[in-house]
């Protein structure tokens, strides 16, 4: 009689534990799958905005560098007034030009490994109410593709 009490006793105890971690595995996935495209609009924004930086920092490295000057992409000629008559735009220094400034930036961006998103926990509810409160989760994240 005693034997057959411990074992019922721990049959629900493996009861309990088991539906213990099925509501706690189910609610993880839940959570997951709800947090997920916050995150992610989260994650490209502030990938958006890394590129963005990096691209104006890199063109302005590259045109005060005094590489490349106006006067040697666009020449003006005038007619006998002194009226601007045509605008010319040598080409070939514009090719030159667009060629530095994409692997420039191409190098400035693939040296971005890795970054941190942090994300307040009342944006992760998805409530209008809660955005921006609570304490804030760091992510990691990187901007390979």
């Amino acid at each position: 009689m005693r034997n057959r009490q411990k074992t019922m006793r721990s049959f629900r105890l493996f009861l309990f534990l088991f539906a213990a971690v099925c509501i706690i595995g189910v609610s993880f996935f839940l959570f997951q799958k709800s947090m997920k495209p916050i995150v992610k609009t989260f994650a490209l924004t502030k990938a958006n905005n890394l590129t963005t930086v990096t691209v104006n920092n890199t063109i302005n490295e590259i045109l005060s560098s005094g590489e490349f000057h106006y006067d040697d992409l666009v020449s003006i000629e005038y007619d006998s007034q002194g009226k601007i008559s045509a605008v010319k735009t040598d080409s070939i220094a514009m090719n030159m030009l667009k060629t530095v400034v994409s692997v420039k930036i191409s190098e400035a961006v693939s040296s971005i490994e890795k970054t941190s998103l942090s994300i307040p926990m009342g944006t992760l509810t998805g409530s209008a109410f809660m955005t921006g409160l609570g304490p804030e989760i760091n992510i990691r994240t990187s901007l390979s593709c």
